[in-house]
């Protein structure tokens, strides 16, 4: 599979994010877990219909025009959120999730990228919507100029990261 990895500013800042979403609202949940998974995977957008098993990584980092991620929202967890890189053995009711904006080829391409999984307390779920109405953060809408595309290899909890090379955006 191709990925996308930010490069380690970036990745801190949505890390600095995740953790404190978890401190700000860990007591309004059952259980809540950060989404571990660091690369954005391009399979993983739905209408990009490219075949990446038979183009080279340099043709796909000079497809990619832009990558912006969004301010997260709240939403129901889907099943569409697989999470290759390791095992979740349980399910979630709620994801903080951001919109992944690709700009492939010329063609504009969405996709919801989780960044914490959660299950609320019984009774807590007003109080936690009314607090999270609005996440407000200085850091999204997030522009990706500098990036690194990298053929993946995953198995249960790890991956190999075959291939990359970095790619910086005008």
């Amino acid at each position: 599979m191709i990925v996308c990895l930010l490069n380690p500013n970036q990745q801190l800042q949505i890390n600095n994010f995740q953790k404190d979403f978890i401190q700000t609202n860990f007591h309004f949940c059952k259980k809540i877990l950060k989404n571990y998974q660091n690369m954005i995977l391009l399979n993983s957008f739905k209408n990009l219909s490219t075949d990446f098993s038979s183009i080279d990584l340099k043709s796909i980092s000079n497809s990619i025009k832009n990558i912006i991620i969004y301010e997260p929202e709240i939403k129901p967890f889907s099943s569409d959120f697989s999470i290759p890189f390791y095992n979740q053995k349980s399910k979630f009711e709620f994801s903080l999730s951001s919109k992944i904006e690709l700009t492939f080829d010329d063609r504009i391409h969405f996709f919801d990228f989780p960044l914490v999984f959660f299950n609320l307390k019984d009774g807590s779920k007003g109080e936690f919507l009314e607090l999270n109405k609005k996440i407000g953060t200085n850091i999204f809408p997030l522009n990706i100029k500098v990036f690194r595309i990298g053929k993946c290899l995953c198995q249960n909890n790890s991956f190999i990261l075959e291939d990359s090379l970095w790619k910086k955006l005008k």
